[in-house]
């Protein structure tokens, strides 16, 4: 019979990647693709999300969470923020408001109002049109010039009419 002493283990630890950690790189500014080819090479997975931004910043990180400098293990997860470019806002029709409550409306949807006083028999102060015209399709930041009535009629062109005819359509 054969008899075993106490067998000795040895544990090998392998040296290798596993739990590095490592500094976020610098992303603001910079593409996603090269933000991803970065966050790749330090051994960390990018999360993108795209948002509305400027049109300079479209296609450019705007912000990385956690920040540049900051140490994660390797494979951790950067959350990426990419500048969409300006968003686009469907014009709402804004005839028979007032100038303020119309402009006030084009603030808060991000646009630039404009006021061209026209003659027309509304009430003074009432928008009666905006170019581009409702419904249109612009972008966060677009001037949208509201046509507003001065309450004033337009008269008819009565140029080389009798005054006869001048008079019946005056009338009218």
């Amino acid at each position: 019979i054969l008899v075993l002493g106490a067998a000795a283990f040895t544990t090998v630890q392998l040296l290798g990647n596993e739990g590095r950690e490592v500094q976020v790189p610098a992303l603001v500014g910079r593409t996603q693709a090269d933000a991803n080819r970065l966050l790749s090479e330090a051994g960390l997975v990018g999360d993108f999300e795209t948002v509305p931004s400027t049109a300079q910043q479209k296609g450019k990180v705007l912000s990385s969470d956690p920040a540049a400098g900051f140490t994660l293990k390797e494979g951790n997860t950067v959350k990426v923020t990419v500048g969409g470019g300006p968003a686009e806002i469907t014009l709402d029709d804004y005839k028979g408001l007032t100038y303020e409550v119309a402009a006030a409306q084009l603030e808060q949807a991000k646009l630039v109002p404009a006021q061209q006083d026209v003659n027309n028999s509304a009430p003074a102060g009432t928008v009666i049109g905006s170019n581009p015209k409702a419904g249109a399709r612009v972008n966060e930041g677009a001037r949208i010039t509201l046509q507003v009535s001065n309450g004033r009629s337009a008269l008819p062109d009565v140029v080389g009419k009798s005054d006869e005819e001048a008079t019946t359509i005056l009338n009218q």
